[in-house]
């Protein structure tokens, strides 16, 4: 966002490392291997235990594309599961498990851009129906498949309990 050396003309970012933030860094390098190795391994956890849940898509990756797996990402479609993303995040909160509304709202619609006039506010409807379908899942090293296999069975089992009061 800036113009010249040290104009600012517009929303930018500014993405300067101290030197004890740049040593943290280079320590952690040795343990990427380690890193990248657990969050693989819970990306493909999710997969399998999510694999046949209607309504519930986990953004996946192509091989042999590189990846840090440090999102497990789903695409809540409500209509197929039963359940729209904020009510499966409060289910999943109720049993103390951390899913986040990333991407929630678009940046379109997050001041300074949503205060721009308005034909300056572009029409983006992917964007907006995913901003209300995407819900991201608990990762990293804290995380092992027996957690993984809890929060799928919560996923898995929320739709059932509607089925089972009566619903859809």
């Amino acid at each position: 966002g800036f113009a010249g050396v040290d104009r600012i003309v517009s929303a930018g970012t500014n993405a300067k490392m101290s030197e004890a933030h740049a040593a943290m860094g280079l320590t952690s390098l040795e343990s990427m291997p380690s890193t990248l190795e657990t969050n693989r391994r819970n990306h493909l956890a999710y997969r399998d235990g999510l694999r046949d849940v209607r309504g519930v898509e986990l953004m996946d990756f192509q091989e042999p594309d590189r990846n840090n797996h440090q999102y497990v990402v789903l695409e809540i479609d409500p209509d197929r599961y039963g359940f729209a993303r904020d009510a499966l995040a409060e289910h999943l909160r109720a049993h103390h498990v951390v899913a986040r509304r990333y991407f929630t709202p678009p940046l379109h619609r997050v001041p300074p851009y949503a205060t721009r006039p308005a034909v300056d506010i572009p029409s983006l409807p992917h964007a907006e129906r995913l901003s209300e379908r995407v819900l991201v899942l608990p990762t990293g090293s804290q995380m092992d498949v027996a957690d993984i296999a809890t929060v799928c069975g919560l996923i898995r089992d929320l739709p059932s309990r509607r089925a089972d009061a009566g619903g859809p």
